[in-house]
């Protein structure tokens, strides 16, 4: 399932409208070997918007990072940084991490901060609404239930596709 908010303005849902197939997008910027920084450069007609695409796993890893590191800064680190400021930020296999209260903590602070700044989210899960709502918040589950709109993906899985085809 695709968690979808696109909240900016007229124009970047119209942009965001024109990407076919972000999959190709995520996968060319990986052919790229951009893959390492883990932020991409979308180019959408004439204007430049800076994607994040990432695994909640490596997400949350950063925020913890961030937040319990040695130095006395209580600013946020770079990667929490662009994660949180990017104009679109794809997270990518919710549901997939160890989920404790700092987890639960960190999305509803992403999720919730993105929000209030107009900023568009896209959230790929393979949990369905109720068990997102048993495993997170039901503060997480307002925000995507309020303001995200949910896409079901149907058909099968492409790994296993892969699998059968090299038999």
């Amino acid at each position: 399932m695709l968690f979808q908010q696109l909240k900016e303005n007229e124009e970047l849902r119209k942009e965001a409208a024109g990407i076919q197939n972000l999959s190709a997008l995520v996968s060319m910027a990986n052919e790229d070997g951009v893959a390492s920084d883990r932020q991409y450069r979308l180019f959408v007609g004439m204007r430049k918007k800076s994607v994040v695409y990432d695994t909640a796993g490596h997400i949350f890893a950063q925020f913890e990072a961030s937040k319990f590191r040695r130095d006395d800064v209580d600013e946020p680190d770079e990667s929490v940084e662009r994660c949180m400021a990017c104009d679109l930020l794809i997270l990518d296999d919710l549901g997939t991490e160890m989920t404790t209260a700092f987890v639960q903590s960190a999305l509803y602070q992403l999720l919730n901060s993105r929000l209030l700044a107009g900023k568009s989210t896209i959230i790929s899960t393979n949990l369905d609404p109720d068990q997102i709502g048993r495993r997170y918040s039901a503060q997480i589950m307002s925000r995507l239930e309020g303001e995200f709109e949910l896409l079901p993906f149907i058909g099968q899985d492409i790994r296993r596709l892969k699998r059968e085809q090299q038999r």
